[in-house]
Formats: structure tokens, C-alpha cells, sequence
């Protein structure tokens, strides 16, 4: 391989001058020793159709102040292939002129030129092609880069840039993540020309710029620039911008001037965005309520603006059920919900809110209280209630293993077991939804060490009771009246299957039997057996479920007297048991424990005395003669 050496630079290695014409197809060109001088150099005539033409088709140039050097009049000098090593600038071209680069040169090379300014051209333009924007050519001249063009004529050639400047300042301290924070970005591009992009990457979703006639804040611009346009002649420029971090965390904002894909200038800045902790809102006073219907409930709505303070006026809004709620005014009045929600001020900080509910439909129901500002809701919270009128369960010894209601259009049922038990009334009573199913059974663990297990159930209240009685745990559906479910137990030792003889019936009581007489025969029949024999549903074991058994029987009928039992319920779902007594008391069915000479007013029936099954058997006995000779 060929070696041209320029020895300490006393003379440009390689220099073909006026109208020669030169290949270096191979081969090394040296410059040793720090020269200023070139390792291959064209001088041309000042004809363009007659001048030097010099072709580079390979080899390495190394060690020159200026790898190629194209200087004086119109030289062709075409660039096809070579390497250049540790050269100051491996392609320098005198003022005015360029050099042609084919796409077969995929080497890099370091370009300057004499007169450097803003577009200055650095290739020759070729035309139809569309390798010039590959060249990998970077600029020696550090106020410049190697931009790269393309004419709508079709044109394309490599060109110097001037860089420009770029600045932020302003973003100091941490910023809340969704607040605003302004910062400004200078741009310094003395010498420069024409137009570019100021872009922020990524982060332009962010950005607001100040527009310089309304002085607004507006969007940053999107495709086709995908930024702001900015001017790049004349004197240094300061841009206004507002950024709205969506993220916390440590961030890097890059600001970019661009132009034709080519970046003129870049600045970073880090900064960090706190975590924002945003408004939260509570309801209270309705956590699992059961509401009567036609009545109201008071309840509270506790807003906590925390970083959302300074959004100003938000709404609380309860969507579709705004028309049965009122709020409380300053003066302590209730008052209709406005349209669209009650106007707050998060500025006012935490503020509790007084409201009314009075709801219009029954059944399990959601209230949901969402804060607002405008379109975006900053806040919401869920509250779940009951509304019925609803039916008393009473359960003695017994517990509720589940209550469901049926789901609105179609939907599952919904399980309110535990609204129902956490709304338990003092004496231990339930309100149940007319129609719900429920779950009872036994409760067993009261009983577990007392040598006593489950008997059967007295039952009022139950069309078919009997379904029901002797069945440990069962369902059913509540009706629209009170329901009395008493576990009745009995002796462990006795199996299920044994008669549960009590005890001989006394001597000389007579009891009909389906027309027969029964007794000193009967003396050795169990009261159960004999209960059997006269269609007995079951037996009761107080006052008030015998009498309630008696009444059902006979239908229902009315009493004769209007007067109340002061030692029952005086509710109208207690009027089916003041019927039942009174109407028992005036037909001898159950006997009259109250004094001789109790005023009417003043008597009382005892509803929760026992009665041993004789009083049972005796009972049923005269009520089914008073159905026979009615």
C-alpha cells in the first residue's frame, strides 16, 4: 500500500491545483509532526467547465490539521470512499465552497469551513436522492452542527446550523403533583436564521405556553410540529411556559429547538414533584340504617379538600337521588338540594355538611355523595341503607343465619344479615323486609352444657307453622306481619323417636276424643300421643302463643270488646295478639288469672305465663266445640 508522507509539515502531501485531474483510489496520506498543513489538497480555476477535478475512492489520510482541504477557485472534488484518522477537521472547505459526498462514503468526517454562518451549504445538492440525511458528518466548529436540508424542489444537502442556546429557569422546590407551576426558557441564537420548534418531548401534555397577545395560557400545539414555533433570528428570547406535573417523583424536563429534525440546541432541568393528596369526602349517620318508609334521616357529609384547596368552588352532588335529599342552610333550615348539587368552597378547609334523606322507594338502596369540579369528580363515597316498613321478627333461643332480598331487576338476591342484626331493637326483636328470606336455627351454643337439646318451635305469625315446628333450622319468607319463633327444649336423654309422655293426665278429667271418652283409660296415654289423636298442630308453652294458635284456627274472628291488654304491645303489630287474647279470654278458652273485682280497663292476660299441655289439650278441646256450634 502506497504511503505519502508530508515530513514536519513543510508542505501539503498531495495537492492537485488548476486543471488537473487526480483519483486516490488507494493507500495512506500522512501529515506527521502537528502540520498546518493539508493531507490532500484542491485549487481549482475560476471556470467551472474548466478546472481541477480530484476523485477520493479510498485509503486513509491521517494526522493533518485538515484531512481534505478544498480552497481556491471551483475544484470538483468528489468524496466516494476513505478513512480518516486524528485529523483536526477532516473535510475544511474555503469560503464559498462544498464538496460532493456520494452514499458510497459511510465514514464519519469532521467538516468546517471559513465562512461559517446559519444555512451555510456545505454539500452539493443533489437532486431525486435521499442518502444525504444518512452522511454521517459532524461539525468541527462548536457554534455550529451539520444540519441537513431538503427543498420542495426536490434538493437535499448537508448544511451548518447555528446552535442555539437553551435555558430553563424557574422550577425551584418541590412542585404537588396536578398543580401548576410556572418557568421560563431562554433561548440565545445570535446569527441565527429562520424558524424552529421548541419542544418538550414527552412532557408537552404537561405544558402550557403564555401566549404573548392575550397573554392566556394555552396547550402546547400538536402534530404536525408537535411544539411551539419560535423565532430564531434577531436577539435572545424568554418564553413563558406552565407545567402541570401528572406524576410524583424525581423528573427530568428537556427543552429542544428543532428544526428539520435536527436538534439546534437542548437543556435539562430535574426537578421534583410531591405526591398529591386529594380531596376525600365521608358520609355518616347512614352506615346500615333501615329507614321506615315515609320517614327521614338526617345524615353528615364531611369534605377534606387537603391539596385540592386552592381549586376554589366544587359542588356536592348526589346524583339521581338529589330530589329526596335537603340540606341544612346557615339559618339551620332544611331546604331542597339545588339542581346540580350543593355549591361548596374548598378553600373553607374541612367542613362538615348537615342533610336530610327521605327516601322514596324500599328496599336495600346506595347513596353515593361525589365532590365535583365541573366534569372531574375529585371525591365520591358509598353508603349503604334499607328502607322498609317492616315487620317485626321476634326469636327466642334461636339466631339468624341470613337475610336476603330480592335483587332489583332480576339481579342476585343481596344479603343484608348483618344491616338487619346491627339494627336490632331493644328487646332483642329484628325488623325484616316483608318478602326477604330468612334463615333461622337453634342456638345451640346457649345450651351447649345444660343438658338440654332442641324440642320444636312455637310459632306465630306463620300460615303453616306446622311446615316449620319440628325442623331445628329452616327457612322462610317473611310475611307482612309480626313473626314469634320460641325454640322449645327438652331433656337431652330422650330420643327423638320416644313419645314425650309428661306424666299421666289427672284422674277424673275428661277429655273428647273424636267422639269418645277418654278418662281413667287415658290415665296411661302421653299428652303428645293425646294431642295426636284430637289434630292438635302443636304444642305452646305460654299464654300468648296459645291464644295466638286458638285464633288463627277459628279464622280470625273479631272480639267483642275494643279494650287493649296493658301487658301487650299496644302497636298495630301487636293488634293480632291483643285480638287473639281478648277474643280467648271472653270464650273461657284460657283461663283468667287477673283478681276478682279488676276493673275491665285494668285487666290483664299474662302473655308470657307457661301452660303445661293439659292447659293446651283443654284449650284446643273448647275451641273445636265452639267451631262446631257456631
Amino acid at each position: 500500500m502506497p504511503e505519502f508522507n508530508s515530513e514536519g509539515g513543510t508542505a501539503d502531501a498531495i495537492v492537485n491545483v488548476g486543471v488537473g485531474k487526480m483519483e486516490f483510489n488507494d493507500g495512506i496520506i500522512k501529515v506527521s509532526g502537528g502540520s498546518d498543513r493539508a493531507a490532500l489538497r484542491a485549487d481549482g480555476t475560476d471556470n467551472v467547465n474548466i478546472t481541477s477535478k480530484t476523485e477520493i475512492n479510498g485509503g486513509k489520510i491521517i494526522g493533518a490539521k485538515y484531512g481534505i482541504q478544498v480552497r481556491n477557485g471551483k475544484p470538483d472534488v468528489i468524496l466516494k470512499d476513505v478513512q480518516f484518522e486524528n485529523n483536526d477537521t477532516d473535510i475544511y472547505l474555503n469560503a464559498n465552497q462544498k464538496i460532493t459526498i456520494e452514499k458510497t462514503f459511510n465514514c464519519n468526517a469532521t467538516v468546517d469551513c471559513a465562512d461559517p454562518k446559519d444555512g451555510r451549504q456545505l454539500t452539493t445538492a443533489t437532486t431525486g436522492t435521499d442518502y444525504q440525511k444518512n452522511l454521517d458528518l459532524t461539525s468541527a466548529n462548536k457554534g455550529y452542527l451539520v444540519d441537513y436540508k431538503k427543498t420542495t424542489d426536490g434538493q437535499e444537502y448537508r448544511c451548518f446550523s447555528k446552535l442555539v442556546g437553551v435555558t430553563i429557569s424557574g422550577l425551584k422546590g418541590a412542585i404537588k403533583a396536578e398543580d401548576p407551576a410556572e418557568f421560563t426558557v431562554t433561548l440565545t441564537h445570535e446569527n441565527s436564521t429562520g424558524t424552529g420548534i421548541l419542544t418538550f418531548g414527552d412532557k408537552n401534555g404537561e405544558i402550557e405556553y403564555k401566549d404573548e397577545e392575550s397573554g392566556e395560557y394555552k396547550p402546547m400545539p400538536k402534530d404536525p410540529k408537535d411544539g411551539l414555533e419560535v423565532h430564531l433570528s434577531g436577539n435572545n428570547e424568554n418564553y413563558e411556559f406552565r407545567i402541570t406535573p401528572k406524576d410524583a417523583g424525581e423528573q427530568k424536563l428537556t427543552a429542544a429547538v428543532v428544526r428539520d429534525d435536527v436538534e439546534l440546541g437542548t437543556a435539562e432541568k430535574n426537578f421534583t414533584v410531591a405526591g398529591r393528596v386529594h380531596t376525600t369526602v365521608t358520609i355518616e349517620g347512614l352506615e346500615n340504617v333501615v329507614i321506615k318508609e315515609g320517614e327521614s334521616k338526617d345524615f353528615t357529609v364531611k369534605v377534606d379538600p387537603k391539596d385540592d384547596a386552592n381549586l376554589g368552588e366544587a359542588f356536592i352532588d348526589f346524583g339521581d337521588k338529589n330530589s329526596e335529599i335537603e340540606y341544612q342552610d346557615k339559618n339551620g333550615e332544611y331546604k331542597p338540594m339545588p339542581e346540580g348539587g350543593l355549591k361548596i368552597g374548598l378553600g373553607d378547609g374541612e367542613v362538615e355538611y348537615e342533610f336530610r334523606i327521605t327516601p322514596k322507594e324500599t328496599g336495600k338502596q346506595t347513596l353515593t355523595a361525589a365532590v365535583k369540579k365541573g366534569e372531574n369528580e375529585l371525591a365520591r363515597d358509598e353508603k349503604d341503607f334499607v328502607v322498609s316498613e317492616m315487620p317485626i321478627l321476634t326469636l327466642k333461643d334461636g339466631v339468624i343465619t341470613s337475610v336476603t332480598v330480592p335483587g332489583k331487576n332480576g339481579a342476585d338476591p343481596e344479603d343484608i344479615t348483618e344491616i338487619v342484626k346491627k339494627n336490632a331493637n331493644e328487646d332483642g326483636s329484628f325488623n325484616v323486609p316483608e318478602g326477604a328470606t330468612v334463615s333461622v336455627a337453634f342456638d345451640k351454643d346457649a345450651f351447649a352444657d345444660s343438658g338440654l337439646k332442641f324440642g320444636h318451635w312455637d310459632i306465630t305469625g306463620l300460615d303453616d307453622p306446622n311446615a316449620y315446628q319440628n325442623k331445628e333450622s329452616f327457612d322462610f319468607v317473611m310475611p307482612a306481619k309480626a313473626v314469634t319463633l320460641k325454640a322449645m327444649t327438652q331433656d337431652a336423654s330422650i330420643e327423638d323417636d320416644e313419645p314425650d309422655i309428661v306424666g299421666p293426665i289427672v284422674i277424673g278429667t275428661t277429655v273428647v276424643v273424636g267422639g269418645a271418652v277418654l278418662g281413667y283409660q287415658a290415665y296411661s296415654l302421653g299428652a303428645e300421643f293425646a294431642g295426636k289423636l284430637m289434630a292438635l298442630p302443636y304444642f305452646l308453652s305460654n299464654r300468648s302463643a296459645l291464644a295466638m294458635m286458638l285464633w288463627e284456627d277459628a279464622g280470625k274472628p273479631m272480639p267483642e270488646s275494643e279494650l287493649l291488654y296493658p301487658d301487650v304491645g299496644q302497636e298495630e303489630r301487636d293488634m293480632d295478639l291483643q285480638h287473639a287474647a281478648r277474643w280467648a279470654m271472653e270464650n273461657e278458652l284460657i283461663p283468667d288469672l287477673n283478681d276478682e273485682g279488676t276493673a275491665p280497663e285494668e285487666m290483664k292476660f299474662y302473655p308470657d305465663n307457661t301452660v303445661s299441655k293439659i292447659d293446651v289439650l283443654n284449650a284446643w278441646q273448647k275451641a273445636q266445640e265452639l267451631k262446631q256450634n257456631a
